[in-house]
């Protein structure tokens, strides 16, 4: 059997490189080439992960100065002013949930049935905030807080007062579970209470 020439070999070689560049190429275009997340309004919490019908190129959304209004500017530099009523919150371009409560937006660090937030609070960080739901009202999230908007659930508050040191805020993590520590323990107490009421 005939065994290939160096330049045979050079040759296939020259192709299969040129095959892997065409390759790398035609995957960074179709990755890269892709329309970029355009900022969206939410109108109402159930619009939450929908496709919008907006056609707004927005460039950035912000509460008004007065707190009467949010302002969204536009790429082609005009503005539009919402009442507060007449809007939940916006998705930017990085995929994260803005909510508009009380003249303030929140970022939205987790929804679920216990929703959390952070905004920053200037040289301090940022401060950590919940809500019952995407529509609940929006409470910094302190001990004082969470004992009078749960008062009636006690497991609760009894893995809140074990889970956290005096000193924490609640922020914390759970990589396992991929969610915050707060929203675990409201979670678990919540199937509690769907076990109780089955049974009786």
């Amino acid at each position: 059997m005939q065994m290939p020439s160096f330049k045979m070999k050079l040759k296939m070689k020259n192709v299969f490189i040129y095959t892997i560049v065409i390759i790398c190429s035609l995957t960074y275009s179709f990755s890269y080439g892709q329309s970029p997340i355009k900022i969206k309004l939410i109108y109402k919490s159930k619009d939450i992960g929908k496709p919008s019908n907006d056609t707004f190129d927005i460039k950035r959304v912000r509460a008004a100065i007065f707190k009467d209004s949010v302002v969204v500017r536009l790429k082609n530099k005009k503005k539009i002013v919402l009442p507060p009523d007449k809007i939940w919150g916006y998705q930017d371009d990085d995929s994260i949930f803005h909510r508009y409560y009380d003249g303030y937006f929140y970022r939205v660090l987790q929804l679920d049935t216990l929703v959390m937030y952070s905004r920053s609070s200037g040289k301090s960080g940022n401060a950590y905030f919940f809500s019952r739901g995407a529509d609940g009202k929006i409470l910094s999230l302190t001990g004082k807080n969470l004992k009078k908007e749960f008062s009636n659930n006690t497991c609760f508050l009894d893995k809140v007062d074990k889970g956290f040191k005096w000193y924490q805020d609640g922020s914390s993590y759970n990589n396992k579970t991929k969610s915050y520590k707060m929203i675990d323990f409201f979670k678990s107490c919540l199937s509690n209470i769907q076990l109780d009421k089955t049974k009786n």
